[in-house]
Order: C-alpha cells, then sequence, then structure tokens
C-alpha cells in the first residue's frame, strides 16, 4: 500500500465487516514535498485535493481489498470533503511534519468509509481533524449511463462559447496566457501540473482542452498531477475571470476542481460543476460534481496560507502604541501583482444540480478536453484509455 503520500501503517484493525487503517506520513518526504510545491499559493507549497485524492483512493482501495475481496473491482467516489484548514509545508525540509490520516468503516456493507486527517506535533501529540471526507463504494456503470444524458447539454454549451470567441465576447487563452494571470492572481503550477491547453471563458463558465503529462515521477495510486491538470479549471475561472473582483478577493474551495459552471450563491459564495469529456466521442467520462468556492479578502491569503511557525498577516497589521500613533511590528508584504481590475460579478440565483459527485481520476493518454459549466473543447487529439473521474 505504500505510495509517495501513503507511507507508514501505524494502525490496521479488521473484523468481519468493519476495519480501520491508519497511516502516518511525513511531507517533507522528496515526492510529497515536492507535489506541495507543485502548487504555491503566497509562495507556499499547498497540499491540494488533488494529493488527498490520491490518498483517499489508496486507503479505500486498500480497506475494499480486505473486507471484500470478491468484489474485484473497485469504483470508489469521494464524497463530502470538508477542509477546515489548509496543510501548508514548512520552509526547512530538514525538519519533519507528520501527518495522521485515517480510513474507518464500522460496516462495509454500508459501503461508505470515513476519512480524518490530523497533524502530529514533534511529542507526537494529535491535533483536532481539520480535513474529512467520505469514501463511497459504487457502481461505475451508473455513473456513465447517468452522465450519457447530459452530454449533449454539455456539448452544446462549448459550441456556444466558441461562438462568443469567435464573435470576440470571450476570451480564448492560450497555454501560457492561461497559467500567467493564475499565478499573478492565486496559483502557481510546476509544468507537470499544468494540462490546459487552450481555454475559452466567459463569465463565469469555461472549457479547455487538456494534454496530460507522459512524464512521470513519484509512486501514486492516482497522480495529483493528471487529477489537477484537468481539475484546475474551476479555479481559473474564479480567480481569472472579469467577471469577479481579483485584485481585492480570492475563491477557494476544500476541492480544486475542473468544469466551471459556477452560480453565486450569495455574496460570498459560488457553486458549480466539472464535467470531462472524451475527446472525439464527446462522452463524459468524469464528473466533479457540487464545487463550492467561498470569496475572501486577498489581505488574508497569507493568513492562510502561510507555514507552520511562521508569522501571519496580523502580525503585520498597523498597531496603535499608547500614545495613539500607528506603527507596525513589520513592513507590509509587498502586494500581488494582479491584471487590472475587474467588474463585480452579477448576482445568480442557484441552479438545481443533482448529479453525483466526484474525483477525477488519472489518464492513460496525452490528450482530453474538459468543460467547466467547465466543459470539454472541440479539436483536441483523440483519447487512447480515460479513467472515470470516480474511478473505474
Amino acid at each position: 500500500m505504500q505510495t509517495s503520500t501513503v507511507q507508514n501503517v501505524v494502525e490496521e484493525t479488521f473484523g468481519e465487516s468493519s476495519g480501520i487503517v491508519a497511516v502516518v506520513s511525513d511531507l517533507m518526504h522528496p515526492d510529497f514535498y515536492t507535489g506541495a510545491h507543485a502548487h504555491c499559493m503566497n509562495n507556499c507549497g499547498v497540499v491540494t485535493s488533488c494529493i488527498d485524492a490520491d490518498m483517499a483512493y489508496t486507503l479505500g482501495l486498500y480497506l475494499h481489498r480486505k473486507l471484500r475481496p470478491e468484489d474485484g473491482k473497485c469504483n470508489m467516489n469521494v464524497a463530502n470533503p470538508a477542509v477546515m484548514k489548509g496543510l501548508v509545508a514548512r520552509k526547512n525540509s530538514n525538519t519533519a511534519q507528520l501527518i495522521r490520516i485515517a480510513a474507518t468503516t464500522s460496516n462495509i456493507q454500508s459501503s461508505i468509509v470515513d476519512r480524518t486527517w490530523q497533524t502530529l506535533d514533534r511529542g507526537g501529540k494529535l491535533s483536532e481533524s481539520f480535513a474529512t471526507a467520505n469514501i463511497v463504494y459504487d457502481d461505475a456503470t451508473s455513473w456513465l449511463t447517468f452522465w450519457a444524458s447530459h452530454s449533449h447539454l454539455v456539448l452544446g454549451r462549448i459550441q456556444d462559447l466558441d461562438s462568443l470567441a469567435m464573435q470576440g465576447k470571450a476570451s480564448r487563452f492560450s497555454h501560457g496566457m492561461a497559467y500567467t494571470p493564475f499565478a499573478c492572481n492565486f496559483v502557481d503550477y510546476a509544468e507537470k501540473y499544468r494540462g490546459m491547453q487552450t481555454v475559452v471563458m466567459y463569465c463565469l463558465e469555461a472549457y479547455a482542452d487538456i494534454k496530460l503529462t507522459v512524464s512521470e515521477s513519484g509512486h501514486w495510486t492516482m497522480a495529483p498531477y493528471f487529477i489537477d491538470s484537468v481539475a484546475c479549471l474551476a479555479g481559473f475561472v474564479m480567480n481569472c475571470s472579469n467577471a469577479m473582483d481579483t485584485r481585492n478577493k480570492y475563491c477557494v474551495t476544500p476541492w480544486t476542481k475542473l468544469n466551471a459552471v459556477c452560480r453565486a450563491l450569495d455574496d460570498s459564495s459560488y457553486f458549480g460543476d466539472v464535467y470531462i469529456m472524451r475527446s472525439g466521442s464527446y462522452e463524459i467520462i468524469a464528473m466533479v460534481g457540487g464545487i463550492q468556492f467561498r470569496k475572501y479578502p486577498r489581505i488574508l491569503l497569507s493568513r492562510f496560507f502561510c507555514p507552520p511557525g511562521e508569522a501571519t498577516v496580523s502580525d503585520h497589521l498597523p498597531i496603535k502604541n499608547r500614545r495613539g500613533t500607528r506603527s507596525t511590528r513589520s513592513q507590509l508584504p509587498e502586494p500581488f501583482k494582479l491584471a487590472a481590475p475587474a467588474a463585480q460579478a452579477a448576482d445568480r440565483k442557484r441552479l438545481p444540480m443533482n448529479m453525483p459527485s466526484g474525483v477525477p481520476s488519472p489518464v492513460k493518454a496525452k490528450v482530453l478536453r474538459t468543460a467547466s459549466t467547465i466543459m470539454a473543447g472541440e479539436g483536441a487529439a483523440p483519447v487512447t484509455e480515460i479513467l472515470s473521474a470516480k474511478a473505474l
């Protein structure tokens, strides 16, 4: 079961239909550390939902093989993610940074596994859970059947976005032009994670053509650089669209996903889904559903994404001395160099969403299309084999 992120089993107990497996991993492990720094926010390496998904699939697969070996194939849906605090890598890689991840089921016949993340201090003391999720064992055939009825709707929106681009109303980005504002506004991705080749975006809707890297590194169940390549479109829309105030705000989700059809729930929350389609046939082969973004003031970026033990934004804020004059503990950090100010997005009503949620899986091909409405675009090269986002 050992991978780059699932390193040392510290607890393993199985009953007739129940079980728990817990592992302790060091974020300073070379592959783990590199994966965190492949997704830099505020100049910090952040452990993304794509790394989390890889760990979830590893533990879920292990439990399934132990408790239901007769089932053979294991199809998993990572659902109900909740992240109370981001996991940021320390700057000093010479000191261990340990986390404990546990997967537990009281009855494997329920097809539900509970998963929790905790940090460990140097004395081995566990923190409160800072992230939770469920792993749901399901039937992949039913997912594909359900998605098939939506393919024409997604393809129609892709065609509409292309038409808007031809009219000069929608923006079309090349590979480099897409990731440059992304890095300036929010996330700087390593090259291996930069799968979007072209993006067409209009307000809070977009589609992208994806080309996956053929250069492998690390040992994974589902490589994070595959997942992130097809799952970052929603984050791109929310943090680079001219429908958002990207100068003063940034948007974050517990799971950075694909398909950016995002709608405003209120003044600070947005909701959307991501579809991943096979190039050529435009068959929906994966989906990330129920993505919820929250909008925060940009000044809080350094507070939420700061390495453990280092100063946060509160340490830089002006304070009053006894005479009432203002002073500072230290200089304010340099502001981000952002794109031109963008207009505020008009409030939009929440659309009903009843699709199953999931997490993109790795693909064994070079090119595919994705749609964030975020949908699949035309013209991508055919894919030889793609696994469902819910891990077919």
